[in-house]
């Protein structure tokens, strides 16, 4: 799901909502640069990595007829081996809690039990996992902008920092493709 009602703290913009699973972890201080550049090295390759997952599910219309046949056998071929490979991981490895999440290109948003909650002006080390197949989250950065009370807990809004400018392209190329999705989705099929 996708909107344009983006809460103040995260701007204005795309946001794309939906339940991921996400963990936090308070730190005492901002992390290092050091630290902060591993975390934009591998939050590339995640992302990428769910760039070219994505691009097995084609909107209709986008391949060449001919081909089409050929490249979506193929292409259903390498998702069955994915879900089977995702599916032997996510029993290996347990996931944090799958939350209703808004992120946007300059933090994310999330409801949580109020004791759980982080404070705000806390710094968090924030990790979602972005594509169910994929082991590895996306972990980034960031502070708690606002913590208030909604719907009987704590509504977080954290605004991402120390992201470099490759990430931050990559994450709102993200946030657009499911955005353009979830509006072809929701258009009536075109009669032929």
């Amino acid at each position: 799901m996708m909107n344009n009602d983006v809460s103040g703290t995260l701007g204005e913009g795309v946001v794309y909502a939906d339940e991921l699973p996400i963990q936090w972890q308070v730190l005492d201080q901002a992390p290092a640069v050091e630290i902060l550049g591993r975390w934009d090295m591998a939050n590339e390759r995640v992302l990428k990595l769910v760039s070219v997952l994505e691009e097995n599910t084609r909107e209709p219309g986008e391949e060449h007829a001919l081909a089409g046949h050929e490249l979506a056998r193929l292409d259903f071929k390498l998702d069955l081996v994915l879900d089977l490979l995702g599916h032997m991981l996510r029993h290996q490895q347990s996931l944090p809690d799958a939350r209703a999440i808004r992120l946007h290109g300059a933090g994310v948003e999330w409801d949580c039990a109020g004791d759980e909650a982080p404070a705000m002006g806390q710094h968090l080390q924030v990790s979602i996992h972005l594509n169910p197949v994929l082991p590895q989250p996306m972990t980034l950065y960031g502070e708690v902008e606002r913590a208030a009370a909604a719907d009987g807990g704590t509504r977080v809004v954290v605004a991402f920092a120390g992201m470099s400018e490759a990430v931050q392209d990559l994450l709102e190329k993200l946030i657009f493709r499911h955005h353009r999705r979830s509006i072809a989705h929701t258009r009536p099929a075109r009669r032929p």
